[in-house]
């Protein structure tokens, strides 16, 4: 699972020729926030800036992994937010769990399917990044995607992927309640 096209319009002038919901709600009396781990997401945005603050949470709990996890996140919203000092108040929380790379912090193996085959070693490093690429996906005539995967991974390594999304999912449900 891959967000780069709404990540890359984010970054772009995509939402410059958009209405935004943040700047409806300003325009109707409300208080906007965003509080995000995500890089993109910054007070000079396009996105960013249609908020009326932008929270930016950098902590993370492994030196070296690209972003914080949905508990610092959701746990940055709690210590900011736990009495609004406006009656109307609109927080847009965006946790970048699941993306890849995952933080391995939940069991992956609880979202396996039964008798899957192991993964052979050195199939997924550090983060559970794949060495390489997941798969290449066939286009039908007209260029969209049929969900047909044509290469790379072997069906057990495609599963143990989703079970590492799954995990990371369940890990961000978790934090959210």
């Amino acid at each position: 699972p891959r967000s780069t096209p709404s990540n890359s319009s984010a970054a772009s002038d995509v939402y410059k020729r958009q209405v935004l919901l943040p700047a409806v709600l300003r325009a109707a009396g409300w208080y906007t926030v965003v509080v995000s781990g995500h890089i993109i997401i910054t007070p000079r945005s396009p996105l960013g800036a249609s908020f009326d603050r932008v929270v930016q949470v950098r902590k993370r709990h492994v030196r070296d992994f690209p972003y914080p996890t949905a508990d610092l996140v959701v746990d940055e919203v709690l210590r900011q937010f736990r009495a609004p000092d406006r009656e109307k108040v609109f927080i847009y929380v965006h946790l970048m769990d699941p993306h890849l790379p995952y933080s391995e912090r939940f069991d992956p193996g609880l979202f396996e399917p039964p008798g899957m085959p192991p993964v052979p070693e050195g199939a997924f490093g550090r983060f559970g990044m794949p060495r390489y690429p997941p798969a290449v996906i066939k286009l039908t005539g007209n260029g969209l995607p049929d969900g047909k995967y044509v290469g790379y991974m072997k069906e057990n390594e495609l599963e143990h992927l989703r079970a590492l999304y799954d995990a990371d999912l369940r890990l961000a449900d978790s934090e959210i309640g």
